[in-house]
């Protein structure tokens, strides 16, 4: 599903020294696998991340993303393939305080363009909230849900148009372990279905749940 042929990212600011933060990474990832990224703090972990979800461009190299490379793609491909085909979940939910969760959930499907789901967004909004167990927290907004609650919101979120990939940044970070072991039993049964599933991490438990750890040092790929 995924492949990166010797992708580099280099950032420069002002007349700073260049910083490489990605060091030709060569990556394969396949549909329906789960994926850990591990490293230190600025090891390049928020830049992989950034480039396999099409929020930024690599410096050099090329990203195939289901066979067709997007590092050339222009900014109207890329968000037209975010929104179609990549679910984001975020360590801090990034949840809009003023609306309910039920639309929160029906968020995505505004960005979704001509492409119509068989399933109005309310009706769907509603079927992934009963999914990840919150039908009594429809028209409860942020404020009032628990921080795992607020997670399961993300994940619906994150499920409304249907992506083939699921990117997780620190999904379990600001969690309780009961909260993320519920959370990654919902990632576990994602990947089941057949969706590609990739997280970064710092927790090792969560780490283990993954079919595969990619580990990365100062922009290098050491592990895979």
């Amino acid at each position: 599903m995924i492949e990166l042929e010797q992708v580099t990212k280099t950032f420069v600011a002002g007349g700073a020294k260049p910083v490489r933060a990605l060091q030709a990474i060569v990556l394969r990832i396949e549909r329906g696998e789960m994926v850990a990224i591990r490293g230190a703090s600025g090891s390049g972990k928020s830049s992989l991340l950034n480039i396999l979800g099409c929020l930024d461009r690599p410096t050099s190299g090329r990203y195939l993303f289901e066979g067709h490379d997007v590092a050339g793609a222009s900014d109207r491909q890329l968000s037209r393939l975010r929104a179609r085909r990549i679910g984001f979940i975020f360590q801090s939910f990034h949840l809009l305080d003023r609306i309910t969760a039920l639309e929160q959930v029906e968020l995505p499907a505004l960005y979704q363009g001509a492409r119509a789901h068989p399933v109005a967004p309310r009706e769907r909004a509603r079927a992934l909230l009963t999914r990840v167990g919150l039908a009594d927290r429809l028209r409860h907004y942020p404020s009032q849900l628990s921080g795992g609650e607020q997670q399961r919101v993300a994940v619906a979120r994150a499920l409304m148009n249907d992506p083939s990939l699921i990117l997780a940044d620190e999904p379990t970070g600001n969690l309780d372990a009961a909260a993320g072991r519920e959370v990654m039993a919902l990632l576990a049964e994602l990947r089941e279905e057949g969706r590609t599933v990739i997280l970064v991490t710092h927790d090792d438990a969560v780490a283990r749940r993954a079919q595969r750890q990619v580990l990365l040092r100062d922009g290098n790929m050491e592990t895979a």
